[in-house]
């Protein structure tokens, strides 16, 4: 059946690029695809994952070939696109190196990395077309938000169930707090599906004003689905999102909104191991009870909120051995994993250390060098207060940047690391809309005549 259903997608999308372009089925097929496919509905080749995400686009493509593009792209090299390249070729490298690399890797590297990224290029070719792709965005929301709250309300994730899908931790025994099933939608674990949403969530607010008096209500169903998620960092996630679209679009707020960021900064760092305490307790964690495990000899204390920063602590020498081009699959026997060490921790849910074992220094760099041109990208349209795209770029800075910070928590799975790509994309394709506008603003001051004062007679 998944197999059939992927099928159609393709078909779907290449009837709709010869029907109507590439446009189209990007600000409509593609973000569906993007945000509500179940990630698990999928054909493996090897090491490449054939899923609904990678049917639109190669549908598209393979109708393309029929018909020729409509349409200028406008294309403009920048920093952002060399930065994707980057990160494609530094995964590509490590495994040649370690002669990891089959003939679906290079394929594989590029569904995760690079489509995405072009995705998000192309939805971004106009302003028009972004808000299309709004318009959509916002019925998913509404979608995934009622969705989130059916999941958590009834302790059935329904397509899972409809096809037989179980996560056994998540179904079981370890998917619910406090009498509520941690909801996580058509993604493999709630943490990741919090993150989707919040990257979901700036384009239904851009959208509200497309619906009249309804346009509220996917923005404000949409937090309730993050909620219900009951991941802590998706929370703070979506509440950066919060903050950083007012701070943009409403200067007034903007001096209480760094004194409140200066002051949490404040707290957390003389204050740091009371908060990890509260926030432990959050999840049902008991502040009396005391675990201590012993890495390399020396005893610390443990929780599952403490599990990220001891990481750091289990990996410190293969992090350091593992040099500019890492091991390649940390699952693999070369990955040095200290002796009388609890398996607890060959669990590293800390991207940035998950990632430089496998990819090295060359790997971690590249993804920062991603998330920083994209966030200043984003910094750069939202600070235009009251523009059109300034809402859609605020919120993707704090849901973005913001997922970067959770990111020492958490690894990043694919789940939601395509969308995150999708994002930085769409923040490259925003720069090269600002960089437009002001060559146009520029050549209007040069052939406009001035519209007030007395003109003076040109001396010949």
């Amino acid at each position: 059946m998944t197999n059939l259903m992927i099928l159609g997608m393709f078909v779907i999308a290449f009837y709709l690029t010869l029907r109507d372009g590439p446009w189209t089925v990007v600000r409509t097929l593609y973000v569906v695809a993007l945000f509500v496919a179940p990630v698990w509905m999928a054909k493996q080749f090897g090491t490449f994952t054939f899923d609904f995400r990678f049917a639109v686009i190669a549908g598209m493509f393979a109708a393309l070939l029929f018909r020729p593009m409509t349409g200028s792209l406008h294309w403009q090299i920048l920093l952002g696109d060399l930065c994707v390249l980057f990160i494609s070729l530094s995964e590509f490298i490590t495994t040649l190196y370690w002669d990891d690399t089959t003939i679906t890797t290079p394929f594989e590297s590029l569904r995760v990395w690079v489509l995405p990224y072009l995705m998000g290029r192309m939805l971004a070719r106009s302003i028009e077309d972004l808000e299309a792709g709004a318009k959509v965005l916002w019925w998913v929301g509404l979608y995934l938000a009622v969705y989130a709250i059916i999941e958590s309300l009834t302790q059935t994730n329904l397509i899972n169930h409809l096809y037989g899908k179980v996560h056994w931790i998540l179904d079981q025994e370890g998917g619910d707090r406090w009498g509520l099933k941690r909801a996580h939608g058509p993604l493999e674990h709630p943490i990741y599906f919090g993150m989707m949403l919040t990257m979901l969530w700036p384009w239904t607010v851009m959208a509200a004003s497309k619906f009249g008096k309804w346009g509220w209500v996917s923005p404000v169903l949409l937090p309730v689905g993050i909620f219900l998620t009951i991941s802590r960092g998706a929370w703070l996630v979506g509440f950066l999102s919060l903050l950083s679209i007012v701070f943009f679009s409403r200067p007034r707020f903007r001096f209480w909104i760094g004194a409140f960021l200066v002051g949490a900064a404040g707290m957390l760092f003389f204050a740091g191991d009371e908060i990890r305490t509260l926030v432990g307790m959050i999840i049902g964690e008991k502040p009396g009870f005391r675990e201590y495990i012993s890495i390399k000899g020396h005893l610390y204390e443990y929780t599952g909120t403490l599990h990220r920063g001891l990481l750091f602590d289990v990996y410190a020498d293969a992090m350091r051995d593992a040099g500019w081009l890492g091991y390649g699959a940390p699952d693999t026997m070369r990955v040095p994993y200290p002796p009388d060490t609890d398996d607890r921790f060959r669990s590293i849910d800390q991207a940035y250390i998950h990632l430089q074992l496998r990819l090295g220094i060359v790997g971690v760099v590249a993804l920062l060098a991603m998330g920083f041109v994209g966030l200043f990208y984003l910094v750069l349209t939202a600070w235009t207060a009251g523009g059109r795209l300034t809402i859609l770029a605020a919120g993707l800075f704090g849901a973005c940047g913001g997922i970067m910070i959770i990111l020492n928590t958490v690894s990043f799975q694919k789940d939601f690391s395509i969308p995150w790509m999708f994002s930085m994309g769409v923040a490259t394709g925003l720069e090269r809309l600002r960089r437009l506008d002001n060559e146009a603003k520029a050549v209007a001051m040069r052939i406009e005549p001035p519209t007030f004062g007395a003109l003076r007679p040109l001396r010949r």
